[in-house]
């Protein structure tokens, strides 16, 4: 049994592409270290769920390790922006590093954890079942 947010498009066929996962920020300021902020910061990553226990308890360092909630199906960020808003012309802030722990992959066409699409079974099985079908007329 697996425990899963609701959504209101439920299947239960269809395994959920919004996972939670350990992100980890590089050279965050400490100042920074403060939940209403992190969790602010990541908004365009996903959902801050929550912090661990090294970076609530500020002994890391400069790198803060937050648990979010992303969707599979949307590409990974590979940094974030922390600063004010990014005018032309204005470099009023910096890009700062994020690196994704324990990501699963996602088959886009069985809809299932654990595997993409390239080695999907279901799908090489549907291709093989077309492919005699054809051979066979």
């Amino acid at each position: 049994m697996k425990v899963i947010k609701w959504t209101a498009d439920f299947k239960p066929e269809v395994e959920t592409s919004i996972v939670p996962v350990w992100i980890l920020i590089h050279q965050l300021p400490w100042h920074l270290f403060r939940w209403d902020v992190m969790s602010k910061i990541v908004e365009s990553v996903g959902i801050a769920i929550a912090p661990d226990q090294a970076t609530y308890s500020k002994t890391r360092g400069n790198i803060a390790k937050l648990k979010v909630e992303i969707d599979l199906l949307k590409p990974k960020q590979d940094q974030i922006w922390l600063g004010f808003n990014r005018l032309e012309g204005s470099e009023d802030g910096k890009w700062l590093n994020i690196e994704y722990e324990g990501v699963p992959s996602y088959c886009k066409f069985c809809f299932l954890q654990g595997h993409m699409e390239d080695q999907c079974r279901v799908k090489k099985e549907r291709e093989d079942k077309r492919g005699k079908g054809t051979r066979q007329k």
